[in-house]
């Protein structure tokens, strides 16, 4: 059995959802401390021919040390609104906008008081548009202790499972002989980016952005061209000697 873990993202890329579709159980990493300047409260859409970030406003001040699961959204800001308007603005003329905005606008039209509980309800939303079917859990409920590699292990541990799927941006601190000691595996998943056809560009294929952009573009084959970039990717033993940051560990 493999999993896989992540931070919750809001409106995550498509290596995010391309690496929870080859586990068996994904963790969302409630646990783990929010980390600001990160995916977790914000994503990359396609505006104007470029990318145009979208961020959630969020509670930081004097709460460093915050779990993710713990991070509030500031609630007299009205950034839902905001962000399903610049959605609705930026791709109301794509093929495929019109099938997804209602479901979208329901979630933006809901009160939001943690972050995590909106993120998560855009990820599997947007993993059953695309046709993903994995398991998904809170990582809160195992009553992790520990760090980096051991972490990983004692996620396996309590699984149970044999084999950890990691990003590359794992490859900074996983240990692969600590698996080999507990007699488990440890993978990173090297993900290939698809190109579609993409209306709004101006420069060429912009990649690295919400699933979103894939979705509105793409429609029902979403999810095919999703499974045929995943095909294309590759899960190894072998540690990456460079590696990349768009895939923040685990």
């Amino acid at each position: 059995m493999k999993i896989v873990a992540h931070q919750p993202e809001y409106i995550p890329w498509l290596g995010y959802f391309a690496k929870l579709s080859v586990a068996d159980v994904f963790f969302f990493s409630d646990h783990l401390q929010y980390a600001i300047k990160d995916f977790q409260n914000r994503n990359n859409i396609l505006q104007g021919g470029g990318k145009q970030m979208l961020s959630i406003p969020v509670l930081t001040k004097g709460r460093v040390d915050q779990a993710i699961r713990d991070v509030e959204i500031e609630a007299n800001t009205p950034w839902a609104r905001k962000h399903m308007l610049t959605l609705r603005h930026a791709y109301h003329r794509h093929p495929h906008f019109s099938r997804y905005a209602p479901r979208l606008e329901e979630i933006y039209a809901r009160r939001w008081d943690r972050l995590c509980e909106l993120n998560v309800t855009l990820i599997k939303q947007i993993a059953e548009w695309l046709d993903i079917k994995v398991p998904m859990r809170l990582s809160s409920e195992l009553s992790l202790v520990e760090h980096k590699t051991r972490l990983l292990i004692e996620m396996c541990e309590k699984c149970p499972a044999d084999t950890f799927v990691s990003g590359l941006g794992a490859a900074a601190y996983v240990d692969p002989a600590l698996f080999a000691e507990k007699h488990l595996n440890h993978l990173f998943f090297r993900f290939t980016h698809p190109t579609y056809p993409q209306k709004g560009a101006t420069s060429g294929f912009v990649s690295h952005l919400s699933a979103l952009d894939l979705l509105f573009n793409c429609g029902p084959d979403a999810a095919l061209l999703l499974q045929q970039a995943v095909a294309a990717s590759t899960l190894t033993a072998e540690v990456p000697s460079a590696p990349v940051t768009a895939d923040p560990a685990p």
